[in-house]
């Protein structure tokens, strides 16, 4: 709040009539003690974005946001089986947990205080990234676990539901599924 003289923002509009060449940067800050992690600051809290111009020597709070979900891309292999399925992933990080995407259709959300994880596929994209989700969520569900790196499997259950859930049957129709879409690329 030091930073902020007044109340007043300046719309984008405005800095850009100050500014004609644009902005060099935004930025958000956090103070927090009781916050071990920032992010979890930002998804509970409003906070001020800064726009900063190399001519200007101060950063000038243009607008107050709340923070609803914000990602992150890895560079880092998938592996199951120590085959290697993809060779990144991302981390979304929301009110509601984190969640691992790998690939276009597979999601993991770890929900807050809750070891966990919500499985998810929702086929996405072109027909050879569904083959490979495809392929990837057969080994997934035949190992029950995928690792990052070769480190730390991600081991995962769906709880009490796991009782009723025939995996051979649902290996089987992933299985032809892939034969369909194999079939396709023909």
């Amino acid at each position: 709040m030091k930073k902020q003289p007044s109340d007043k923002f300046l719309s984008l509009n405005e800095f850009i009539k100050i500014h004609p060449d644009g902005f060099d940067s935004f930025t958000i800050h956090y103070q927090g003690v009781k916050y071990k992690h920032p992010m979890d600051y930002f998804l509970e809290h409003e906070v001020t974005v800064y726009a900063k111009h190399s001519s200007a020597d101060i950063s000038i709070p243009v607008d107050l946001v709340k923070m609803t979900e914000f990602g992150q891309d890895f560079n880092a292999p998938v592996l199951i089986e120590n085959t290697e399925y993809y060779s990144n992933y991302k981390i979304s990080h929301s009110i509601e947990g984190i969640k691992i995407i790998i690939g276009n259709s597979v999601s993991f959300l770890y929900l807050k205080d809750n070891k966990k994880a919500i499985f998810n596929i929702k086929f996405r994209g072109t027909l050879s990234q569904r083959i490979k989700d495809t392929e990837f969520i057969i080994a997934l569900l035949k190992n029950k676990y995928f690792s990052i790196e070769g480190d730390n499997p991600h081991n995962f259950n769906l709880g009490t539901v796991e009782e009723t859930i025939d995996f051979n049957e649902k290996i089987e129709d992933y299985d032809n599924y892939l034969e369909y879409l194999n079939d396709k690329c023909l």
